[in-house]
């Protein structure tokens, strides 16, 4: 779609502007909160088939914080730090964490 393009091209202003227009219509939001959500779970699923990051705890929770802090900036400056992009986005990360078994053990490791 052509919000897969924006978030994968880093379209901030674009995001931003589509927010706008869709917080007219509350209802048409979803959509948007839909594509994040899919964004956020690519993401994760990128992570963990990479074979040099997810066999080292220290990388991969390096790089999982790196993609946490971008999502976060991503919601607060395109999406205004809404409730349902937050919500969105924090279920997002819970279905990918918790689709294998080791990423919890990681988190547990690097602490």
């Amino acid at each position: 779609s052509g919000f897969e393009s924006m978030f994968n091209n880093n379209k901030k202003n674009e995001l931003l502007d589509a927010f706008k227009l869709f917080s007219k219509l509350p209802s048409s939001l979803e959509h948007l909160i839909r594509s994040l959500s899919l964004y956020i779970k690519n993401k994760g699923s990128e992570l963990a088939l990479n074979t040099e990051i997810n066999k080292d705890p220290e990388k991969f929770i390096i790089k999982l914080i790196a993609i946490k802090k971008d999502i976060d900036s991503l919601v607060e400056e395109c999406f205004e730090s809404h409730v349902r992009f937050i919500d969105g986005k924090n279920k997002a990360f819970s279905s990918f964490m918790s689709k294998d078994e080791s990423f919890p053990i990681f988190l547990c490791i690097f602490t």
